[in-house]
């Protein structure tokens, strides 16, 4: 998406935040619903739920963490890697 508006002459940092906001909804989404589908597992306590809330609350953590470096480290990285400097 960056790289499309980029070639359309588009500068880099309003490039980054136009392609940001298309994707905003998409990526937080997937994760809220990803998210939401492991608590019900913290809170169960049926037969051998105590070995799958390890994988819950690893799935949780992990998506978090990866909404925020999906949100924030990657358009970080890629205007560091095209900036020009003056």
């Amino acid at each position: 998406m960056i790289n499309e508006l980029r070639k359309d002459g588009v500068e880099l940092m309003e490039a980054i935040h136009i392609a940001g906001a298309k994707r905003l909804r998409a990526i937080v989404m997937t994760s809220l619903t990803t998210i939401f589908a492991m608590v019900p597992i913290l809170f169960a306590f049926d037969l051998c739920s105590e070995l799958q809330k390890p994988l819950a609350i690893g799935m949780i953590s992990t998506m978090i963490i990866g909404t925020a470096v999906s949100l924030f480290l990657v358009p970080l990285v890629y205007w560091g890697i095209y900036r020009t400097r003056k």
